[in-house]
């Protein structure tokens, strides 16, 4: 029934946000931990951890609206496409920094 469909559907969102969050804390935790390792490598793992937490929130934002809100509504197109913008804003300036400070 759709009933059941849907309490499923806020139990899948749960552990999405419940994966999403222990990455977002995991990656904090590793980046004050593991700043004294400046090696280009280890460099190159955070930043692309951090365009990973971005990315994991818009679809954790993304998914919320599914479940939760009303799919064809003007608000949830804004803050799909501003969050949108947001993670390709934070994923190049990522990119650029590595390249302009490459050490």
């Amino acid at each position: 029934s759709l009933g059941t469909a849907r309490a499923r559907d806020q139990v899948v969102m749960l552990a999405l946000a419940t994966y999403t969050f222990s990455k977002f804390a995991l990656t904090i935790r590793k980046a004050v931990t593991h700043k004294r390792h400046s090696a280009p490598f280890f460099r190159l793992l955070r930043t692309i951890s951090y365009a990973e937490i971005a990315a994991s929130l818009l679809t954790l934002q993304r998914s919320m609206m599914a479940t939760f809100g009303e799919a064809g509504d003007n608000l949830t197109g804004i803050l799909d496409a501003g969050n949108g913008f947001l993670v390709f804003l934070i994923t190049l300036i990522l990119g650029i920094s590595l390249l302009v400070r490459p050490e």
